[in-house]
């Protein structure tokens, strides 16, 4: 499978984000991570201990850098998209384990509902409608 590796920094700490060149959107890093990324270091302290799910995560560096600012993130995508995020966790987990923080992967597709108990202080969700038909099934999604 073609790849390329990604090596970005944000703050004091380096990323090695996997790219693969299958799917439509969920195997790069788009711009629009990298400027959140930008702007979760700058508010840094605000992240430490908070929980945060990520919807429609792709490559994970939203989430990876999140849980390297200590949050503990449950990042989600659709299954043709988690060996992609568990890699990249894996990857960078001496970074994320640093600051006391977690990842982890999870299926959520979001025709599905959501049947367990959770709870979040923060929902985010990164340049994820890139195609209009995705907003009907984001629109009815069931967190519990």
């Amino acid at each position: 499978m073609l790849h390329f590796m990604r090596e970005l920094k944000f703050g004091e700490n380096e990323f090695k984000i996997r790219q693969e060149c299958i799917g439509h959107v969920s195997c790069v890093v788009w711009d629009s991570a990298i400027v959140a990324c930008h702007y979760f270091v700058r508010y840094q302290s605000f992240w430490k201990r908070k929980k945060v799910l990520e919807l429609g995560a792709g490559t994970g560096v939203c989430s990876i850098v999140l849980a390297a600012l200590g949050a503990d993130v449950l990042a989600t995508d659709l299954s043709e998209g988690i060996a992609l995020l568990d890699r990249n966790i894996r990857e960078n987990w001496k970074v994320i384990t640093r600051n006391e923080g977690s990842v982890k992967a999870e299926i959520l597709d979001w025709n599905d509902s959501y049947d367990k108990p959770l709870s979040f202080d923060v929902i985010i969700m990164i340049d994820v409608i890139y195609y209009l038909r995705i907003v009907v099934l984001l629109l009815p999604l069931k967190l519990k």
